[in-house]
């Protein structure tokens, strides 16, 4: 769910002319996808507030600039150490209000 929901933004960011050129458009959405690999295991996790853990029980925050945030949502079983990136969701969206920022 979550790689079709970062597929639709790279057609999205295109489309909505954030970006001229579709490369630029995966090359934003490829550096989402490189922070996750990168710091879901290292990065301070912090714990959802429960009107959001249908996205997710934990969630990371990364800065793309200084007008965007990502927050990625995900659950972690600690007996298997594997993490399930759930939702991804911006400073923009709605939902975002719960976390108190």
């Amino acid at each position: 769910e979550v790689s079709n929901q970062l597929e639709k933004l790279i057609l999205i960011l295109h489309k909505e002319e954030y970006f001229g050129f579709m490369d630029s458009a995966t090359d934003y959405v490829d550096s989402i996808i490189d922070f996750i690999f990168s710091s879901l295991e290292t990065y301070p996790k912090k714990n959802s507030p429960k009107e959001l853990n249908q996205f997710g029980k934990f969630y990371l925050v990364f800065k793309m600039n200084s007008a965007t945030s990502w927050y990625i949502f995900f659950d972690f079983d600690q007996n298997k150490n594997i993490y399930l990136v759930k939702s991804i969701l911006n400073n923009h969206s709605r939902e975002i209000k719960y976390l108190n920022l």
